[in-house]
């Protein structure tokens, strides 16, 4: 019986491979089995697997046949800001030093990220919760995403856990839970790298979005196609965060939406 989906992690991820420890006791997963010589774990349609290396050069994903990958992940981040964090997956322009390939976005899940950040919205405790921009690989067909907390040096082994445990019920609530509520699909154009203002909005009920591009790479125009096209339901809408782009770029973008058919809101 083929998984209805996988949640993955990398054993070189000290945080992941303890986040994956603490789902497998909770939620029953059975021993470990092989796929491709790497461990894999079951509970109900649901598998879990471990891979060797970072999951952002795993492409060959595509192969194990499921409806959605979800990728457990430690965050890193420069401000050392803790966050829960959710994105999809890809690389808007000629550099892919992270996996995946140049110009190139995986197939991001909308809803589910929204179902994530969500859950954890209402179990963060002040903790940020938040979009990230669309980056790195691995560059996949199949649906999938990144959930992530950290960064981990600033959280303490007593937080740990506790933190996890609440990592589990977004991680829960991607899987098992109803249908989150919005009105539109969405893409993000602009902004920074953590999209606080597109995650104000989605928590709101506003938006779902899938593809985030920031504002450091909206001259590549030709990457909104891919941003429609790459995401299980086609966004509605473009939403743009105006007063972090120049009026050059802007007129560039507005340009490519009309030519797509895809309306714009500006925040």
């Amino acid at each position: 019986m083929l998984a209805v989906a996988y949640i993955v992690y990398s054993n070189a991820d000290s945080f992941a491979s303890r986040a994956a420890a603490i789902l497998r006791d909770d939620a029953g997963f059975s021993g470990a089995q092989d796929l491709k010589g790497l461990k894999r774990y079951r509970s109900g349609s649901v598998d879990m697997l471990e891979l060797k290396d970072s999951p952002v050069y795993a492409d060959w994903l595509d192969d194990i046949g499921t409806d959605m990958i979800i990728f457990l992940s430690r965050h890193s981040s420069a401000k050392g800001v803790v966050s829960f964090t959710a994105h999809a997956e890809g690389n808007w322009s000629d550099r892919n030093g992270l996996g995946g390939k140049p110009h190139s976005l995986a197939v991001a899940a909308p809803e589910r990220m929204l179902s994530f950040l969500k859950a954890m919205k209402e179990v963060s405790g002040g903790i940020e919760v938040v979009y990230e921009a669309t980056h790195h690989g691995p560059l996949l067909n199949t649906p999938s995403c990144f959930v992530e907390l950290g960064p981990d040096a600033v959280i303490t082994d007593r937080d740990r856990d506790d933190l996890i445990k609440k990592l589990e019920k977004g991680v829960y609530s991607m899987l098992y839970g109803n249908t989150p509520s919005y009105d539109k699909v969405a893409v993000g154009i602009g902004g920074m790298h953590y999209s606080a203002r597109f995650t104000k909005y989605a928590l709101e009920g506003k938006y779902a979005f899938s593809h985030i591009m920031p504002k450091y790479y909206v001259d590549e125009v030709s990457m909104i196609q891919q941003a429609i096209d790459k995401s299980t339901i086609r966004p509605d809408i473009a939403v743009i965060e105006w007063k972090s782009i120049n009026s050059v770029s802007r007129n560039r973008i507005l340009k490519a939406l009309e030519e797509l058919g895809i309306d714009y809101e500006r925040v």
